[in-house]
């Protein structure tokens, strides 16, 4: 019997805050046992920050460790370091563009531990920085976001897309029974279409198009903000991912464009498990009967909008709001055990495994 992605299974957005590789897997391998995903760890070294882990091979980027500070050096040395970019980018040069142990240890534990499952998850999944928000935070020596230096966005764009596209050939090495998910993490979408962003439409379209062009599984963006939601909705990605906890409102005024994603077969990642909150604590208050009314909520929302309901049971995804990298150990394993209580509630409710089996 094949299952489908979708029927709200339980994942993650990526990021823990544990310093052993082993326990972070080892909770994930035990807590998500349809949608498993690798530990970003950003609390074991600074390398695993989320605007350090994917820089590798991005030329003029400088680690600062003292100062836990990153910049691009756009110096002389810089066009060479592009000649060679570009090259193994032409190339198809795995090695240039792989991930180290030392900046993703959860990455290869993760790895190893499915080599030695007899039994492969459906689905795996992994994650990488988007480019919008990697290139609006990471700035050049003269602290100008790196975004709005033409030839730096496009390396930019191509070297995340290839640390995508490495993840899923190195997960399908170790499971090819799995579909494979990759999500490009956006929270800096947000802010497209503000003052503070001199970032065109088009050019987003063109970079979430170049990203889509190097994954083959499922695409995923994640952004736990509020957007523009038509530029996602309205693109060739297979998931969005989104903040149902604190902005399902304003993601609900994109009614037409919710209904034109779900026809053309996208899914929705509901956020609706507090991590990111001004209250730390927030989790501790919710249940799995109060977070699934949240979600029946929005369906009805959308149901009543003319969205087909099986469609959108069918098409939906749960998850945290967040990463769980910044909460307490205790307090990020109780929100994604939530994750998936609050899955298997709205699940039985609904009878979906059984609906949406093929």
């Amino acid at each position: 019997m094949k299952v489908k992605l979708g029927a709200f299974q339980p994942t993650g957005i990526g990021s823990l805050p544990h310093q052993k590789v082993n326990e972070a897997v080892s909770f994930i391998l035990k807590t998500f046992t349809e949608v498993p995903f690798w530990p970003q760890l950003p609390r074991r070294s600074f390398k695993e920050n989320m605007y350090v882990q994917y820089s590798e091979g991005l030329p003029g980027f400088v680690i600062d460790q003292s100062k836990q500070r990153v910049f691009v050096n756009l110096s002389e040395d810089w066009l060479t370091q592009i000649e060679r970019f570009y090259q193994a980018y032409l190339e198809g040069d795995d090695i240039f563009f792989a991930i180290s142990p030392n900046y993703a240890a959860g990455f290869f534990d993760f790895v190893q531990h499915i080599s030695c499952l007899k039994q492969k998850p459906l689905f795996l999944k992994g994650q990488v920085t988007g480019p919008i928000s990697f290139g609006l935070t990471v700035t050049d020596q003269k602290k100008r976001p790196i975004i709005y230096e033409e030839t730096a966005r496009d390396v930019l764009v191509k070297l995340l897309a290839k640390k995508g596209a490495w993840q899923e050939k190195k997960l399908k090495e170790v499971s090819p029974s799995s579909e494979t998910i990759i999500f490009y993490d956006e929270p800096y979408l947000s802010s497209f279409g503000s003052a503070y962003v001199k970032l065109e439409r088009k050019e987003v379209e063109n970079m979430l198009f170049e990203l889509r062009q190097s994954i083959s599984g499922k695409l995923g963006v994640h952004c736990c903000g509020n957007t523009d939601w038509s530029l996602l909705l309205g693109s060739e990605i297979d998931i969005i991912s989104f903040d149902a906890y604190s902005y399902s409102d304003r993601f609900l005024l994109y009614k037409k464009e919710i209904n034109e994603f779900l026809e053309r077969g996208g899914l929705i990642a509901w956020g609706i498990v507090p991590t990111l909150t001004p209250e730390p604590n927030r989790v501790l208050k919710e249940t799995p009967e109060s977070l699934a009314s949240k979600v029946c909520s929005l369906i009805d929302g959308l149901s009543a909008a003319g969205i087909e309901r099986e469609r959108i049971l069918s098409q939906s995804l749960l998850t945290p709001n967040c990463g769980t990298g910044s909460m307490e150990i205790d307090l990020a394993e109780k929100a994604l055990k939530l994750t998936v209580e609050t899955s298997v509630y709205i699940r039985k409710r609904f009878n979906l495994e059984s609906k949406f089996s093929a």
